[in-house]
């Protein structure tokens, strides 16, 4: 909405003031400051959705530009006078005539007095006469929206018609969700309202009406339309009453009621009946049983009131009209003459009028293939402009989509030397790691050759330890052998009674053969080797023994026989035997047994006795809660030599 003061057209129009706003536009009171006059500026807002483009803005404007031009050939003194247009701020502006006076819808207003019949004919002269100008157009020009608000007075009580639309169609709702809450939706025909209706609805009136009814109904609006919006103000206005509206008397007929709309003479006595019939045939729901152009409309009100006093006259007296003398007679029919020769006259004028329609019909036809070339070419700048902005914008995402590109392969460049980069240090540390892990190798191997030659060294000295050792026991045992000899002691009779009826379990030294020593010297030997082993193992980190050191041959130590008597436990303890079998394994090859030993003399009794006895006694363990007896262990047999 514009505001006081506001100017238009580069200062030319200053706003006075708003005084009808409506979904379209509004109207204004303005100035023109060039010709210092007052004007009617009528506002026109254009609805191109939410996104309209150059071109189509450019058409809008190129389309109301030849409306208003046609507009402002309109000269007629019932139309409103258009003197200039203009399109500013995404609006169109219509320049009119000033109409300071009031509307028809004053008369319609509660407590309103009503107006003349006489007054009601004049207005009714005035509006056809308007609309047989625009109707005399090729093609001619449909107002369908008549209406009081449309009807303005000017200061001389003079009727005017506002037009600022030019069509040839009926306009569609103003954006309604219901097009019966529109005010003007009571002074539209039938076919006016057809677009608004539902498809339900159109198919059942299509239903009562045959073929050639059903294609007038459906064809576009003509003057016969325009005649019923004026008839319907009229009937307003005469009565007091809205009419009914085109639908609820189609509906009502439908249903095989009367016309619901009632005559003009029945509700208002005093308007005539003639003028009554005119009014509602113009009012026919059916555009066929309407007239056919203002023409014939404005002739038949005309004569209305003629006819309404010749039909009081002829009712009042019919006797009075068959004694007319010759002289009235004669009055009568120069009566007539003189209507006729005022028929031919305006049917001259008439004919006049056309001759200068054809000619402006000529001159219309003219403008608007101009216009249509105009606007031709007006399509085809918007779409060459179009197009330009199209290109420019894909030229621009194109631009925008190769720097995009540019920047994704020198991000993609970056990131590759990076792990170019990356990969050369890594490789470049795998390197030095395999250098590392050479050089740990080659010191690795280096020390396993120390720890070669070193464990052979340890090998040898013990072999030579073990030889040196096997050698003195050797000399041991043949020392001893010939000290037991000779001191053997008689044993006594408790010993002999306790070795035969309380045996203890002992092992049976060989003919000629001391067991302590031997023993002792295999722990040593035992000692020796396990120190040299777990040196071995914690010098090569958890790397065991090699086979080789496991398998050392041990020079064998002769071990005496020994017999386990029948109460000894038959199984030893784990550790018990692998003491035994270590050493045990090295005994078999140097030590001669009974049978591959040189005989020797068989010893007397006594001194066998004697041997037995030498030792001393071994402490019997005691028994364990279980049947089974103790085991004998190495460190026992020790502990007994």
């Amino acid at each position: 909405m514009l505001g006081t003061s506001q100017t238009l057209k580069q200062g030319r129009y200053q706003i006075l003031s708003s005084f009808s706003q409506h979904t379209s536009g509004a109207f204004y009171e303005a100035l023109d400051t060039v010709d210092n006059r007052p004007v009617m500026l009528r506002e026109n807002v254009g609805k191109f959705g939410k996104v309209a483009t150059p071109g189509q803005i450019e058409a809008f404007n190129a389309a109301f530009a030849g409306e208003a031009r046609v507009l402002a050939d309109i000269r007629h003194e019932s139309l409103v006078t258009v003197h200039d247009h203009f399109s500013e701020i995404g609006r169109q502006y219509l320049v009119l005539e000033p109409v300071t006076g009031r509307n028809l819808a004053k008369y319609l207003e509660p407590g309103a007095e009503r107006p003349a019949v006489e007054d009601v004919l004049s207005w009714a002269e005035q509006l056809l006469s308007g609309l047989e100008y625009l109707q005399r157009f090729s093609p001619p020009i449909i107002h369908c929206d008549i209406k009081p608000e449309n009807l303005t007075f000017t200061t001389d009580l003079k009727l005017k018609l506002l037009i600022t639309h030019v069509s040839t169609q009926p306009r569609q709702s103003a954006g309604a969700k219901d097009p019966t809450q529109d005010p003007s939706f009571c002074y539209r025909p039938l076919e006016l309202l057809w677009p608004d209706l539902g498809q339900v609805t159109q198919r059942l009136i299509l239903n009562s009406y045959d073929e050639s009814a059903a294609d007038v109904l459906l064809s576009p609006a003509d003057a016969r339309s325009d005649l019923y919006s004026a008839a319907a103000v009229f009937y307003h206005v005469l009565t007091g009453v809205a009419p009914w509206d085109a639908l609820e008397r189609a509906s009502a007929v439908l249903d095989g009621k009367p016309d619901p709309l009632k005559r003009i003479a029945e509700l208002v006595p005093e308007v005539p009946v003639e003028v009554s019939d005119a009014l509602m045939k113009a009012m026919a729901l059916r555009r066929e049983n309407r007239f056919d152009s203002a023409v014939i409309m404005r002739q038949v009100l005309r004569t209305a009131p003629l006819r309404a006093q010749e039909r009081k006259a002829g009712t009042a007296n019919v006797s009075t009209v068959s004694t007319l003398s010759g002289n009235q007679l004669d009055v009568e029919r120069t009566k007539v003459e003189e209507r006729e020769l005022e028929i031919k006259a305006e049917q001259a004028r008439l004919d006049e009028e056309q001759k200068k329609i054809a000619v402006r019909r000529l001159e219309l036809e003219a403008e608007r293939e101009r216009q249509a070339a105009e606007l031709e070419r007006l399509k085809m700048e918007a779409e060459k402009e179009q197009q330009r902005i199209e290109a420019e914008r894909q030229q621009a995402e194109a631009e925008a989509e190769k720097q995009r590109v540019a920047a994704r392969l020198a991000e993609l460049q970056a990131k590759r030397e990076e792990e170019r980069a990356e990969a050369e240090r890594l490789e470049l540390e795998a390197e030095a790691e395999r250098h590392r892990a050479e050089e740990k190798l080659q010191e690795l191997k280096l020390k396993q050759e120390q720890h070669r030659a070193e464990q052979k060294r340890i090998e040898l000295e013990a072999q030579k330890e073990i030889e040196l050792a096997e050698e003195r026991i050797k000399r041991l045992s043949v020392h001893d052998l010939k000290i037991e000899e000779l001191f053997v002691p008689e044993p006594t009779s408790e010993q002999i009674i306790e070795d035969e009826y309380f045996p203890v379990p002992q092992f049976q030294e060989q003919p000629g053969f001391n067991w302590r020593m031997p023993a002792i010297i295999g722990g040593i030997a035992i000692a020796m080797l396990g120190g040299v082993g777990g040196w071995l193992y914690f010098s090569e980190k958890a790397n065991a023994p090699t086979a080789e050191v496991q398998q050392m041959v041990v020079p064998s130590i002769p071990q005496p026989q020994q017999q386990i008597p029948e109460t000894a436990p038959q199984e030893m303890p784990v550790a018990a035997e692998q003491t035994q079998a270590i050493v045990t394994e090295h005994t078999t090859t140097d030590t001669l047994t009974s049978d591959e030993t040189e005989p020797v003399p068989d010893k007397p009794k006594r001194l066998q006795t004697a041997a037995v006895l030498e030792r001393p006694k071994k402490t019997v363990p005691e028994k364990p809660p279980e049947p089974v007896k103790k085991k004998v262990t190495v460190d026992d047999l020790i502990n007994d030599n």
